[in-house]
């Protein structure tokens, strides 16, 4: 009887994502802190984090989510860093879920650089949803430099993450 039990539990199990290249776990209780302050500065010098979505607007940088060089609070947490860029949520373009959120955000464009969508970006990923795990498509090794990005020949290097939430 246990044999068949594990054998059941086995195939109801989620099986592992293809072509992951990284697993990041968020824990319980790191969850209920982001839950219950999702809003909170990013290092004692005050300033605010800030994301914009990349691609648009005559922009030359990869199409998806760019962060200002501090991606604190909890993004950083994930594996975030300078260089590194959201493309996808659960299979879907950061544009199509923030370009039309981002809207409607105060009269800040999606393509400036604001806290308020870096603090959208949380609230999507850790408020909203209540994913078990989710996959993103990140883009790594994105250039810092306007002028690299715009003289061309960049080619986006993109991994997919798998953030487990338990």
């Amino acid at each position: 009887m246990l044999a068949v039990v594990c054998v059941f539990a086995a195939a109801c199990s989620r099986k592992p994502e293809p072509g992951i290249t990284r697993t990041v776990s968020v824990s319980a209780e790191r969850l209920a802190q982001i839950r219950m302050n999702p809003h909170i500065k990013g290092s004692l010098r005050g300033s605010d984090p800030a994301a914009r979505l990349g691609g648009i607007e005559g922009d030359p940088s990869p199409p998806g989510i760019m962060f200002f060089s501090e991606m604190e609070p909890y993004l950083g947490d994930l594996g975030f860093e300078p260089g590194k860029m959201i493309l996808a949520i659960e299979g879907k373009a950061a544009h199509d879920i923030f370009i039309p959120r981002w809207k409607k955000k105060g009269g800040i464009r999606p393509g400036g650089f604001s806290r308020d969508h870096y603090k959208d970006l949380i609230e999507y990923l850790f408020l909203e949803n209540a994913w078990r795990q989710c996959v993103i498509l990140v883009y790594t090794d994105v250039p810092g430099s306007y002028e690299v990005l715009k003289a061309g020949g960049y080619q986006p290097k993109a991994e997919r993450w798998l953030i487990r939430f338990e």
